[in-house]
């Protein structure tokens, strides 16, 4: 499954049946056993989340579980932890400004044998809203047409999933925001999941400026100056 949020030049999305197209990755692919088999979903152990550096206490105790789901345009996040996953990924920004290139922590889901990583333009939500909409010492002012000098806020594309067991009750919904980053493969005869990055044209940016500031450090020496002075004294000795 390829999908690619820019429809322009050729883009959109692909399908393919019976094997998998090799010119839509940037890179090789690499799997994840399906979880709970019996359950008849696409579904990975999700072993950890990262929001920037810091770990999430969510999945210590190996609960959670993410269903990889082509029709969902969000991220599912489980309704007891939205709160805090909103709150952590939230960023203030200018009246004018876009949440493509936000600065906001990326979030790292961390599955069996891959870890995915998804950065702002990935998982916010394209345009920035008002932190409130209407406030009673501006409500004068919303009358004037002038609501856009309110503060603004980016949000991420998430949902609240709230499913009992055997799926719930720590279930995600991996949908757009990873199907749009990477490409998927699904197996059906070795029950595994294939995650690469996929081919569309800000993957492919995002690479060439990694590998641009690795060979930047690659060239960059450091030379230390030390200054050694020694002393000789003669000591004569006495028979």
């Amino acid at each position: 499954m390829f999908i690619d949020e820019n429809k322009e030049d050729g883009g959109g999305g692909e399908i393919a049946l019976g094997g998998f197209n090799k010119n839509r990755l940037l890179t090789p692919l690499q799997w994840a056993p399906v979880a709970r088999k019996s359950n008849g979903h696409w579904q990975v152990e999700i072993k950890e989340i990262r929001i920037g550096n810091v770990t999430l206490d969510i999945c210590r105790d190996g609960s959670c579980r993410g269903v990889v789901d082509t029709g969902t345009s969000h991220l599912g996040v489980p309704v007891k932890h939205m709160k805090q996953i909103t709150s952590s990924l939230q960023t203030d920004v200018e009246v004018e400004a876009s949440c493509s290139d936000v600065s906001a922590p990326d979030v790292h889901l961390v599955l069996e044998g891959l870890t995915l990583s998804l950065s702002p333009r990935n998982y916010m939500r394209p345009l920035p809203l008002p932190r409130e909409l209407s406030t009673p010492s501006l409500s004068g002012a919303n009358k004037m047409g002038s609501t856009s000098t309110l503060p603004r806020i980016c949000s991420p594309k998430l949902m609240s999933v709230n499913l009992p067991k055997p799926l719930g009750p720590n279930l995600f919904i991996l949908g757009e925001p990873v199907l749009q980053r990477y490409y998927t493969v699904y197996d059906w005869a070795e029950r595994k999941i294939g995650f690469g990055l996929a081919a569309n044209a800000h993957n492919a940016g995002s690479l060439d400026a990694k590998e641009t500031i690795d060979e930047q450090e690659e060239d960059v020496h450091s030379f230390l100056q030390v200054t050694v002075t020694v002393a000789v004294r003669r000591v004569q000795r006495i028979s």
